[in-house]
C-alpha cells in the first residue's frame, strides 16, 4: 500500500506549520524611464501552470450574471494577534487585508478569471506590466532614486469615528509608509537602506532614495497597508496606537471590521462606499458580498467537517484528504496550486564533507524524487519549487528547461553519485544525520525514504528529530552537525539571494561565495527589468549548480470552494499575505445555496 503524505492543514489565512515563511518580500516594479499607471496590456509571455494532473474545476459566472448579498464563511487557525502591521507583520494582523489596501495589485483580469496570463496562486511576483493600482492611481519609476506616488483620488475611509469617512489623501500614505521604516515593531525597520518620504501635493508622495535597490518597491507597495494618519500619529507626530485596538480598525478596503469573538469569529460587512468596480461589469460597484464570518478554528479535523456540511465557504486541503472529499462532497469546486514554499534540505557547507560541491551534488543524484512525488504525495508536487518561485514567472525555470548539466543533478542517479563521492574523497562513503522538527510527520516520511536512498551509496543517515523551538534555535545558531530539512518559504526572487548572502541571518548553509555577493549586489542595483531578470536567472542556474541548499519535490495544496460562490477562480493570494482580495469580485449564488443546503 502506498504511503500518504500527511500534512498539517493550511487554511485560509492560516500559514502552514511545515513553511518557515520568509517575510521580506521583495518584487521591483521598475519600467525604466516609464510612467506606470493602473492599465495594463495583453502579452502571450508564458503562463505560470499549476501541477494538475486532472483538470481542475473552475467557477463559471451564472447566466444571470453578479448579484448582491449573502454572507462568505471563511476559517482562521488562529486568532488575528494585532491589528497594526507596525507592531506585527502582515500575516499575524490579517484583519488588514479585509479592511485596508496595499498600494497596488496584480491585475486580476490577467488572471485565472481572465486571459490567465498570470496564476494568481500565492506569493505572486509578476513582471511590471501585470500591476495595477489599488492605493495608488499611478506611478513614475523614470527616475530610480525619486519615485512619484499619484494618490487614487475619490477612495473614502470607512465612515466611523475619528476618521468619518473622509477622503485618504497624499499625508496618509506618507505616513503608513514613514512608520513602516521607524516602528520597532514593522519588518522594515531593519532596513539597510530608508526612504525620504515627502507630500507634494494632495494626491503626491515623493519617495527619495541615497541608492537604488530594485527589491524595496515590491517591499513598499505589495506588503504596506494604508492607514488613515490619525489612527497611528497624534498632533505631534507620536505613536498613538490606536489602529491596535480593533475597534478602532479603519481603512479604504472593501470590508469593515464589526465584530471580535476571541477564538471564535471575526466578523466583517461590506464597505458601501467603496471605491472598485467589477472590471468584468464595470457599472457594478464592488464588492457583491454582504458580509463574512472568519470563524477561529484551530483543529483541522473540525474545520475540514465543517467544509463538507456546507459550514465553510472556502478551505485549502492537503493531497491525503482530497480522495475522500471528492467521493463525499463531489459539488464542491477545486483548484490545485503549487506549493508556496520549496521543501528541502540544507547542509552545513562550512563543515566536511559538505564543504565539497561533488558531495552535495553526489546526495542530490541519490535521491529519487519521482518515488517521493509518487509514493508519498499522490503525485500532485511540484518536481521543482527552487531556486525561484514558479509563479515568479519572470525569472523562474522549471526542471524539463534546465541546462543538461544542471537537470542531472536534479536526476535520479545513484552510479553517478557513487563516482562523484570516489572523486570528492569518499569512495565509501560517510556518516551524516538530518535535522528536523520531531512532530512533523511528513518531513519524517521523506528523510526515512532519503535515508534508504543514499545507503546505496554508502551515505549513513542518522534521523534527529529536534522539539520545534530547540530546531529553530539550533538552525539559526548553524550548530546542527549535519543537514536538516525544512520547507523555506518562497518570497519574491530578490529576497531569496538573501539565504546564501554572507553573513544574513537566513543563510543556514552557512555558505561564503564571493560571486553570489557580487551578483547579490548587481541585481538589487540593477534598475532595467530585463536586466535584471538575466541577472537573476544567471543565480538560479549557479544555485541549482552549487547545489547549497538539496530541492526536493513540493506538494500542492487544493483549494476548494462551495459551487454557490461565482467569480472565483480559487486564487490563494493577490499578493503577499493578500488572502481576501480575491474574494472583492466574488458573487454569492443565494438561490443555488438555498437549493442545495436550504439555507440562504
Amino acid at each position: 500500500m502506498k504511503r500518504r503524505f500527511i500534512y498539517g492543514v493550511l487554511g485560509i489565512l492560516v500559514a502552514s506549520t511545515m513553511v518557515m515563511v520568509a517575510c521580506q518580500p521583495a518584487q521591483p516594479t521598475q519600467q525604466g524611464g516609464k510612467t506606470v499607471t493602473g492599465t495594463v496590456t495583453q502579452t502571450t509571455s508564458p503562463v505560470a501552470t499549476t501541477p494538475t494532473t486532472t483538470p481542475a474545476k473552475t467557477t463559471q459566472p451564472a447566466a444571470t450574471g453578479p448579484k448582491y448579498g449573502g454572507t462568505l464563511t471563511l476559517v482562521s487557525g488562529i486568532d488575528p494577534l494585532d491589528f497594526d502591521q507596525a507592531y506585527k507583520t502582515a500575516w499575524q494582523s490579517i484583519t488588514l487585508d479585509y479592511t485596508n489596501e496595499p498600494l497596488v495589485d496584480p491585475d486580476w483580469t490577467k488572471g485565472p478569471a481572465g486571459t490567465k496570463e498570470i496564476g494568481l496562486g500565492a506569493y505572486p511576483q509578476y513582471p511590471d506590466k501585470y500591476f495595477k493600482g489599488a492605493s495608488l492611481e499611478s506611478w513614475d519609476l523614470s527616475n530610480p532614486l525619486k519615485w512619484v506616488f499619484r494618490v487614487r483620488k475619490g477612495a473614502y475611509f470607512h465612515n466611523k469615528p475619528p476618521v468619518n469617512g473622509r477622503e485618504m489623501v497624499a499625508d496618509d500614505v506618507a505616513v503608513t509608509i514613514r512608520r513602516m521604516f521607524s516602528e520597532p515593531g514593522s519588518w522594515l525597520v531593519a532596513m539597510p537602506i530608508k526612504p525620504k518620504v515627502s507630500v507634494q501635493d494632495k494626491y503626491t508622495v515623493i519617495l527619495e532614495w541615497g541608492k537604488f535597490d530594485s527589491s524595496m518597491w515590491f517591499r513598499i507597495v505589495d506588503t504596506i497597508f494604508v492607514v488613515p494618519k490619525e489612527l497611528v500619529r497624534d498632533a505631534q507626530d507620536k505613536e498613538n496606537q490606536l489602529l491596535r485596538d480593533w475597534k478602532n480598525a479603519c481603512g479604504t478596503g472593501p470590508f469593515m471590521l464589526v465584530d471580535w469573538v476571541k477564538g471564535s469569529s471575526v466578523t466583517f460587512q461590506k464597505n458601501p462606499n467603496y471605491w472598485g468596480f467589477d472590471p468584468f461589469n464595470p457599472q457594478n460597484r464592488l464588492p457583491y458580498i454582504d458580509k463574512i464570518s472568519t470563524l477561529i478554528i484551530p483543529d483541522p479535523s473540525t474545520s475540514l467537517a465543517a467544509l463538507r456540511t456546507a459550514k465553510l465557504d472556502v478551505r485549502t486541503v492537503v493531497w491525503a484528504d482530497v480522495p475522500n472529499l471528492d467521493k463525499s462532497n463531489p459539488e464542491l469546486r477545486k483548484r490545485e496550486l503549487f506549493a508556496n514554499y520549496s521543501l528541502e534540505m540544507t547542509p552545513r557547507t562550512d563543515v566536511q564533507p559538505f564543504d565539497n560541491k561533488k558531495v552535495r551534488q553526489a546526495l542530490s543524484m541519490a535521491i529519487n524524487r519521482d518515488v517521493i512525488m509518487k509514493d508519498l504525495m499522490g503525485g500532485h508536487a511540484n518536481y521543482l519549487n527552487r531556486f525561484f518561485n514558479p509563479f515568479d514567472i519572470g525569472v523562474y525555470t522549471a526542471y524539463e528547461n534546465l541546462p543538461a548539466n544542471i537537470k542531472e543533478t536534479l536526476t535520479y542517479n545513484p552510479d553517478k553519485a557513487k563516482k562523484l563521492l570516489a572523486e570528492a574523497g569518499y569512495p565509501n562513503g560517510f556518516q551524516t544525520s538530518v535535522m528536523y522538527v520531531a512532530t512533523n510527520a511528513q518531513h519524517e516520511e521523506v528523510v526515512s525514504l532519503i535515508k534508504a536512498d543514499w545507503e546505496k551509496i554508502g551515505v549513513k543517515l542518522t534521523l534527529d528529530p529536534r522539539e520545534s523551538a530547540v530546531f529553530t534555535s539550533v538552525n539559526y545558531a548553524r550548530t546542527f552537525p549535519g543537514l536538516q530539512i525544512w520547507g523555506y518559504g518562497n518570497a519574491t526572487a530578490l529576497n531569496n539571494m538573501d539565504i546564501f548572502m554572507s553573513g544574513h541571518y537566513s543563510n543556514i548553509a552557512g555558505v561564503k561565495d564571493a560571486w553570489w555577493d557580487q551578483k547579490r549586489t548587481e541585481a538589487l542595483t540593477t534598475a532595467d527589468e530585463a536586466a535584471r531578470n538575466t541577472i537573476l536567472k544567471e543565480i538560479s542556474s549557479y544555485a541549482l549548480e552549487q547545489m547549497y541548499v538539496i530541492p526536493l519535490p513540493s506538494p500542492s495544496t487544493f483549494l476548494y470552494w462551495q459551487p454557490w460562490i461565482n467569480q472565483y477562480e480559487g486564487s490563494y493570494m493577490s499578493g503577499t499575505y493578500h488572502y481576501i482580495r480575491p474574494f472583492r469580485q466574488a458573487w454569492i449564488d443565494q438561490d443555488l445555496r438555498f437549493k442545495l443546503t436550504g439555507k440562504r
